[in-house]
């Protein structure tokens, strides 16, 4: 096993190598500064695991063997994140992607975001997602020439403000976190104590303990992350959502009653979305949303289960959505209210976003037309 291992080492020690030599040098932009430095020190960290595993006198011995394999599988996949991830974003850095990323560093400033701004990756394999190891967001391949779901960067950006919830710079909305889930976990083991003295169906203990699993470990996040984009955008984060699902949605209501699933509901999340533009104010244009969803829901002819609301309760999602806000704003990002978006211009993405929805309103079937000149104007001004 012991020259196995070494033949793992030196395989590996020769793949951090190359990947270091494919580190652009120079790199063909400034923006992608952040993530060259990331994956270098990456790679030296994997390096230098990797030198102290080989140079172990305790290699081969089997009482060892474990131990080394372990820490030799952790640093492949590091490698492997380096590798798949991050150096194809910046081997391909295309007009396009640096158009998306200049655009990302402006609504870093206009939301007043605590941590760098990340970088766009144009070859997303389902629609929009983020790599937060790295800082990079995916988008899809014609999302550089297209507004309507722009809003969803902000998403992505909750994704990795989450995942450095123990960055010093957001200690304030990590406490807000930890709260929404303290607030999760203590609804849902008031229900399992009440389920056991109710004396109903014990089924329902399995499947609540289930729902709060799940919020836990996936749904929470989600909505956190919506709700966030909602306090710094507003109302053209929840419009992106509507006609996301309108398009893709396979079920509005969905859930499992026992396996794993990735995201909420996409009503529990419009639902959270709601709670969110009401408290920033924008009461009629919630009521707009709801309106189209509503009837969206109609048209479709999703039904609710019987036990969504187990699932995604009422009140536990507008709990949420009250200390994710108070999160974000001592977190000292730019909260959008009514007031806010009147002071919008031509210059402020934020704005571009809020008068592409707005457009598309007005003029559904000529919306195309404005959106490719808006387009243009924006690529204009961000090659000068």
């Amino acid at each position: 096993m012991k020259e196995y291992l070494l033949g793992v080492i030196g395989e590996n020690l020769r793949r951090a190598e190359l990947l270091t030599l494919r580190i652009p040098s120079p790199l063909p932009s400034a923006e992608l500064s952040g993530v060259a430095q990331r994956c270098s020190d990456r790679l030296r960290e994997c390096v230098a695991v990797l030198r102290s595993i080989q140079e172990d006198p305790d290699l081969g011995n089997p009482d060892y063997t474990g131990v080394h394999l372990r820490i030799l599988r952790r640093v492949i996949r590091s490698l492997f994140e380096v590798e798949v991830y991050a150096l194809p974003a910046m081997a391909r850095f295309t007009d396009d992607e640096r158009f998306l990323t200049r655009l990302l560093f402006q609504l870093h400033q206009e939301i007043n975001y605590p941590l760098p701004p990340p970088i766009a990756a144009c070859f997303a394999s389902d629609y929009y997602w983020s790599y937060p190891e790295m800082n990079v967001v995916y988008v899809p391949l014609a999302e550089s020439e297209m507004i309507l779901h722009l809003p969803d960067l902000v998403h992505e950006m909750g994704h990795i403000l989450i995942h450095n919830l123990l960055d010093a710079r957001i200690t304030v909305f990590r406490d807000h976190y930890e709260r929404c889930r303290q607030i999760v976990d203590q609804h849902y083991r008031r229900q399992l104590a009440d389920r056991r003295t109710s004396g109903g169906p014990q089924d329902y203990l399995r499947l609540e303990a289930h729902f709060r699993q799940q919020w836990l470990d996936k749904w929470l996040q989600e909505i956190v992350c919506d709700v966030f984009a909602v306090f710094v955008l507003g109302p053209p984060f929840v419009w992106a959502h509507c006609h996301l699902a309108a398009k893709l949605c396979k079920h509005i209501f969905w859930f499992s009653h026992d396996q794993v699933t990735t995201h909420p509901a996409d009503d529990a999340r419009m639902k959270a979305m709601l709670a969110s533009l009401r408290l920033s104010g924008f009461e009629d244009e919630a009521k707009a949303v709801d309106e189209q969803w509503q009837q969206l829901v109609k048209i479709l002819g999703h039904k609710k289960d019987v036990d969504y609301h187990l699932a995604y309760p009422d009140d536990l999602i507008e709990a949420i959505a009250v200390e994710i806000h108070q999160g974000t704003s001592a977190l000292g990002c730019c909260m959008r209210s009514k007031e806010v978006t009147s002071k919008d211009d031509d210059s402020s993405v934020v704005g571009l976003l809020t008068n592409a929805w707005n457009a598309f309103w007005q003029n559904p079937k000529d919306y195309s037309k404005w959106e490719e000149k808006q387009m243009q104007i924006w690529r204009k001004r961000g090659s000068r």
